[in-house]
This record gives C-alpha cells, sequence and structure tokens, in this order.
C-alpha cells in the first residue's frame, strides 16, 4: 500500500466521467498534503479552518469558504490546521476530447488554462460554485454526472474570464519547477532507500548549496526535512492501512532505527507510531458505530 509514490498515476475517475472527489478531515489518513503534481486539474475546498497552500512559487493561506484552482502538472502541497477540506481531481482534456461543442474555443485558451493558478476568496461567484460542487459529489443522485460537468464548464468560463490578467511563467522558474519535479519523483520512488542529499542534488543537477536554497523556496522545508516528512507520511498511512509490526513499517519506510523512527515520527505528528495507530482505530471504531 503505496498511495504516496504512486499518487501521480493514479486514474480519477473514469474515461467517461474522468472526476474523483475526496473529503478530508483530521481523522483522515492522508491530512496533510504532501507536495506532488498529477495531469489532471484539482479544485480543493476549504471547509472548516485554515490550510497553507503552496503552489509553484505562490503561498498562501486558505480559510473557510476559500477555494483554490490548482492547474495540470503543478507542483503544489499544504499543511491543514485544525482544518476540513475537500478535493475534486478532474481532466479537463479528457472531457472535451469527444466534445464538438466549444472544443475548439477550448483549444485556443488550454495553454493559458493549465498554467493559470487561481485563488477564489470565499462568498465569490466561483467559491460558491465550487462549494456547490463538493456538496453534489459528496452525496450523489441519480444524474449527477450532469451537474458536475455543467459545473466545471461554468468554471472554466471563470478561468478564460480571468485569464486575462494572467501571466505565464518565465523561463527560469519554469526550470527550476521540472528540477523540482525530478526531485520529489526520486523521493517518491526511493524514499525507504538511503538517500542523501548529494543524491538528491546530483537528480537536480544542481550544487548541493544551491539545490538547497531553490528547494526550501519551493517547499517551506529543507530537502532531507521534506524526505523525512515523506517518509513519516508513508509509515502513517501503513500504520493505520496495514497490521503491519511498527519495525517492520519502519524499515520499509527508510528508517533503520527504531527510536530515530519513533523520535521522527513524534515530531511531525505529536505522538508516538504506536498512540498513532491506537487513535486511528478508535476514532474508526466510532465512526462505524455511529454509521452501522
Amino acid at each position: 500500500m503505496r498511495y504516496l509514490s504512486e499518487h501521480e498515476q493514479l486514474v480519477r475517475g473514469t474515461s467517461e466521467f474522468p472526476v474523483a472527489f475526496y473529503h478530508v478531515t483530521k481523522e483522515h489518513i492522508r491530512y496533510e498534503m504532501p507536495f506532488h503534481w498529477h495531469m489532471e486539474c484539482e479544485l480543493i475546498v476549504i471547509s472548516k479552518g485554515c490550510f497553507r497552500l503552496s503552489v509553484g512559487n505562490a503561498a498562501l493561506l486558505l480559510s473557510a469558504g476559500d477555494a483554490a484552482f490548482v492547474p495540470s502538472g503543478m507542483i503544489h502541497g499544504g499543511t491543514p490546521k485544525d482544518c476540513e477540506y475537500q478535493c475534486v481531481v478532474f481532466d479537463y482534456d479528457k472531457l472535451f476530447q469527444e466534445k464538438r461543442v466549444c472544443r475548439e474555443l477550448y483549444r485556443k485558451w488550454q495553454f493559458l488554462i493549465v498554467q493559470q493558478f487561481s485563488h477564489f476568496s470565499a462568498q465569490s461567484p466561483e467559491a460558491s460554485l465550487a462549494a456547490k460542487l463538493c456538496e453534489i459529489l459528496s452525496a450523489p443522485k441519480q444524474g449527477y454526472e450532469f451537474k458536475v460537468i455543467g459545473m466545471l464548464w461554468e468554471l472554466l468560463g471563470w478561468l478564460i474570464e480571468k485569464a486575462r490578467n494572467f501571466h505565464p511563467e518565465n523561463a527560469a522558474d519554469h526550470r527550476r519547477r521540472e528540477l523540482l519535479k525530478r526531485v520529489l519523483w526520486r523521493i517518491r520512488v526511493d524514499y525507504d532507500k538511503d538517500l542523501t542529499l548529494d543524491d538528491l542534488a546530483r537528480e537536480s543537477g544542481l550544487a548541493p548549496r544551491y539545490f538547497c536554497r531553490i528547494f526550501r523556496e519551493a517547499t517551506g522545508r529543507t530537502p532531507i526535512d521534506y524526505l523525512n516528512f515523506y517518509r513519516v507520511e508513508c509509515a502513517a498511512e501503513l500504520l493505520c492501512g496495514t497490521d503491519n509490526e511498527i519495525l517492520d513499517i519502519a524499515f520499509s519506510c527508510g528508517f533503520h532505527d527504531a527510536a530515530y523512527f519513533s523520535r521522527v515520527f513524534r515530531q511531525y505528528k505529536q505522538m508516538s507510531p504506536r498512540e498513532y495507530r491506537q487513535r486511528h482505530h478508535r476514532e474508526a471504531d466510532i465512526r462505524n458505530s455511529e454509521n452501522p
């Protein structure tokens, strides 16, 4: 069960309805959002609390009612605080590839749309549309697919309207983004191996000192801090989703010392691996008893 390392390869929805919906609360095993990317677009809607979202070189604090559109292929990640949020991941290319209506118009604006990150403040028409979209996806009824596709078309109209003020990223920013993708991919593939700062710097093709600087500017973490954070997220998923021994989980996530694993895990989760597993099981039992 290596969800995080396989995240970019997931198929969302179906070929006829390429839309996936996720409702994330504090009890969710993937509450934190590690930096990642995928070829689909993503709409993030904040229901409660706050969410610090980083997209490319931008970072902003989203509050309840806010929404954000993350374009295809853009690196993004975030840190929730007492937060409940929803994500809609969808593929505009698949939605339009067989539809002659508006297809040429979409192609005209496609280049801008796939690069444009947008923030929609609470109560704005776009944020209200995003909230309604999540409401429909959270409790789908017969025919809901038509409502969802209609709303995604409407969202596309808002994005095209906002594109008048859009400025594409420059060549240097694009190069840094592609280098960072390579490093993040290396971490996702080899997080269970002995990765060093020099290994990650070589993956980027940059000198270690310069690599550390641009990595921290993009993620807010040093490369090794991010590697440990990612390993802990993978371990947390295994603690909740399997009955594997804690020591086996530590080894499978790149930690070769049980005491060090426990110390690093507590640093990021504020509790031991055993306490984390027990809490998740208690909360799962409560949810099951409330929804027999």
